[in-house]
């Protein structure tokens, strides 16, 4: 037997670890800011419409107390009043203002008591206010022809064809909002109903999607437009087939108003219409969303129930998959709430009595974690104060240690307790309580990354090591951890059993040493199996690339099973052989 001497001079591994940042104290708590209502009365609105908009805003008046005057002393107003039997409330579409005004004033433009931008005053909810007899103007129109009217009664031949940025017409914002009953009819025909914004969909498309089909007029919902495809029509999928993008009929069917399409479009012919790279019917969208009773005939005995899609499929097995789903789902959640219940009748905590101890209440025996969370919860809403106080005390001892442990392997942590410590300061319990939490979070998420990212540059070169960029499955910081947690270790087994089938004898160097050497046995041709062991004098071979610098720079890579091993380049290995046979 030949003994080989190998040493390879790998030292310690340095820890890589990702730096986060650390806030330092608790944030505060910052309330949404609401906007505040404004109130136009009577005479502020005439105002506003006699004597012009934006003069009204620039005067400078207190709204609230002119509403104040309207309902309370109307006889000083020299102004005719109208009926004050009640108020609406709207929002500015421009700045979200809440505004009040009279019902009277439903339908007209006014410029926002805040933004000053013109705005038509629709109402969102009646308001009712003190009723008061005054008969109303001889010009006053009745409020139930104003309310919730838009400007699409206005359109005319030209106006109707207009179009917005994004390519809208006034019949794609109509069907949107569900407003064709207020555009004239004689203006509609099936042309302005084809017309495709930039999104590629025609006022059709958005009609099925936001469930306003059924307002269209029937002699507009026709084979050509309901089957009329949105966007570019068709297109070339990654696999090569020529896919049609969706239909009004898809549309309508894959946002559940499946009901608003006419049933002469609910046959075979328009169900079975495949559609987008997955190939899906409306017949398939209409089971998803278990709408059967809209196909025709009786669903069990008819034929479509037997038609198979793209993935060989029949609707009677898409609907069986959909309940099984919905059958798992509510497992799911039913063992959900079991956990939680299971969790809430576990002995209380010893943390949750503490706090519970600081607001002074009796803990009883036997609480469960429920109970005290629940009393915790009744005593932060009951005494807001003491809560504030509980977090605001000084960090507890068992707090700084656990932090200061912490410190040693997180960079920022430990600059924070620097800090700290040349001033003089000290944390507070909450914002100690923090930190452990952003610790805990940060160390689990340098965990994850040990698995997901690839080591650091600066621990390759401290190890000569280089990485093979070809692979589709990366080596990441966890595989080079696990590479260098042989070094000092004893061989392992395994290769030592290699050694001897191939006629060495490993006499020193630990773990690391002997798995490189292990990798260079079977990059030379090696294998447990003699069958599939190719002839060479592997001693030899291997007593050459020892006295290689190059040998000590092995590229990390993965073997044919997918594990972390040491490969040199093709040209090394050759003249490595060449260099046994010499010998």
């Amino acid at each position: 037997m030949i003994i080989v001497e190998l040493l390879v001079a790998f030292s310690g591994a340095v820890l890589w670890a990702a730096l986060s940042s650390r806030r330092h104290a608790r944030p505060p708590v910052r309330q949404p800011l609401q906007p505040m209502k404004q109130v136009i009365s009577v005479r502020d609105l005439e105002e506003m419409l006699r004597h012009g908009k934006e003069e009204m805003l620039r005067h400078g008046k207190d709204v609230r107390s002119l509403h104040a005057e309207a309902l309370l002393t109307p006889s000083r107003r020299n102004a005719p009043l109208r009926s004050m039997s009640e108020y609406h409330k709207c929002t500015c579409p421009h700045c979200g203002q809440s505004i009040e005004y009279p019902a009277e004033g439903t339908g007209q433009t006014v410029p926002c008591p805040t933004c000053e931008k013109p705005f038509v005053l629709l109402p969102d909810i009646v308001i009712p206010s003190a009723k008061t007899t005054v008969a109303p103007l001889p010009t006053q129109e009745p409020m139930e022809q104003k309310r919730g009217r838009s400007n699409l009664y206005k359109l005319t031949e030209e106006t109707i064809r207009a179009r917005t940025k994004a390519g809208n017409t006034p019949l794609h914002m109509a069907a949107k909002n569900g407003q064709f009953g207020e555009i004239p009819r004689h203006l509609l025909s099936i042309e302005l109903f084809t017309v495709k914004n930039r999104a590629g969909e025609t006022p059709l498309h958005v009609a099925a999607k936001c469930g306003h089909l059924d307002q269209v007029p029937p002699q507009f919902l026709t084979k050509d437009t309901m089957t009329m495809t949105s966007g570019i029509d068709v297109y070339l999928t990654g696999s090569g087939y020529q896919a049609r993008t969706e239909t009004v009929l898809h549309a309508a069917a894959s946002n559940n108003h499946a009901d608003q399409i006419p049933k002469e479009f609910l046959t075979p012919e328009f169900l079975l219409i495949e559609a987008t790279g997955h190939r899906q019917t409306v017949l398939e969208h209409i089971v998803s969303c278990k709408r059967l009773d809209l196909l025709p005939g009786d669903p069990a005995g008819s034929e479509l129930w037997n038609v198979k899609n793209a993935d060989g499929q029949t609707a009677r097995a898409i609907l069986q998959i959909l309940l099984q789903r919905e059958a798992q789902l509510k497992e799911g959640q039913a063992d959900r709430a079991a956990y939680v219940e299971r969790v809430r009748s576990e002995p209380a905590t010893e943390k949750q009595k503490e706090k519970l101890c600081y607001f002074g209440y009796s803990v009883k025996s036997g609480m469960t974690k429920g109970e005290a969370s629940d009393a915790i919860d009744d005593c932060i809403r009951l005494h807001p104060e003491k809560d504030r106080e509980y977090y605001d005390r000084p960090a507890t001892e068992q707090q700084m240690a656990q932090l200061r442990e912490s410190a040693k392997a997180d960079k920022d942590l430990a600059e924070m307790f620097e800090e700290l410590d040349e001033e003089g300061s000290a944390l507070t319990y909450g914002q100690a309580k923090d930190l452990i939490r952003d610790s805990e979070r940060d160390a689990q998420q340098r965990e994850n990354d040990r698995f997901s990212n690839p080591p650091d540059e600066s621990q390759l070169e401290e190890f000569g090591f280089k990485l093979d960029t070809h692979l589709k499955d990366i080596i990441t910081s966890a595989d080079l951890d696990e590479i260098l947690s042989l070094k000092g270790a004893p061989p392992r087994q395994v290769d030592l059993s290699l050694f001897e089938q191939h006629g060495m004898t490993f006499t020193q160097g630990d773990g690391l040493a002997a798995f490189a050497l292990g990798d260079l046995i079977r990059a030379f041709g090696g294998s447990v199996h003699d069958h599939n062991r190719k002839p060479l004098n592997y001693p030899a071979a291997c007593q050459t690339a020892g006295s290689d610098p190059d040998f000590q720079t092995p590229v990390l890579t993965r073997d044919w099973e997918g594990f972390v091993a040491f490969s040199w380049p093709k040209a090394k290995i050759r003249e490595w052989r060449r260099g046994s046979r010499r010998g």
